[in-house]
């Protein structure tokens, strides 16, 4: 079995529910490929990285940061694929279905690769805007049927408030499924539009493995709290004062 994880950069230090879930799947006798959109270069990266070699096994778009050159990289693509994949590159530039997605240009940085049309069983992507991406592909019979779009915060409240909840028109038109991480970010995509049976709350959580209790203590009349996360009010620090 052949799986592709869609995600936006790797490594990224953060982002080790997808690391253990890649890594489960290794373990599991699955063969992966990752696709990012872009390279995270850390001083030292989870050990996991070297150890299941998956740098060998990622590869890297190279969607850069600043618009123009974004931009001129896109066009320079489109003037290549446009040859071997007319309607696809043109597909690219359709507003009307895709939004302000084209602007990002990742439809024609994501080509070059997928018409190489490699099989796999499985594609998992991570984040929604990635499942926009793969619903484009999908409708370019680049992508097989089982298309799997995990949601995880941003992607369903911040993003959306940017670009508007039609921006996931395509996605939800797609046949793929999607898989937020909880019941709320459930609600909201149905909020936003979405099929309830295209939705199954899938967890994200640590591997238990890499934890381990320790006898209680008598708990002391100041309660020492040590909170690891991004500072964002969705993670609710506030509540701890």
């Amino acid at each position: 079995m052949k799986v592709l994880f869609l995600i936006s950069s790797f490594p990224a230090l953060s982002e080790t529910f997808i690391l253990n879930q890649i890594t489960g799947f290794i373990d599991r006798g699955i063969d992966v490929e990752i696709v990012a959109w872009n390279k995270v270069n850390n001083e030292k990266n989870h050990p996991e990285i070297e150890k299941y070699g998956l740098l060998e096994k990622t590869h890297f778009l190279n969607n850069d940061s600043a618009k123009s050159k974004r931009l001129i990289g896109g066009l320079k693509i489109a003037s290549k694929s446009i040859w071997k994949a007319p309607k696809a590159t043109c597909q690219a530039f359709n507003y009307r279905k895709y939004g302000k997605m084209i602007f990002t240009v990742r439809f024609l940085y994501a080509l070059p690769y997928f018409l190489k049309k490699q099989k796999f069983d499985a594609v998992i992507c991570h984040y929604g805007p990635s499942g926009i991406i793969a619903a484009y592909l999908q409708n370019q019979k680049l992508l097989p049927k089982n298309v799997m779009t995990f949601f995880h915060g941003n992607d369903v409240t911040t993003f959306v408030k940017k670009h508007g909840s039609s921006i996931y028109s395509s996605l939800f038109a797609a046949d793929i499924k999607l898989l937020p991480v909880s019941h709320q970010f459930e609600r909201l995509l149905k909020v936003y539009g979405a099929n309830p049976e295209q939705i199954q709350v899938h967890r994200m959580g640590i591997n238990v493995d890499e934890f381990h209790p320790v006898k209680p203590t008598p708990i002391d009349e100041t309660v020492n709290f040590l909170s690891i996360g991004r500072l964002t009010e969705k993670k609710r620090d506030g509540r701890c004062y």
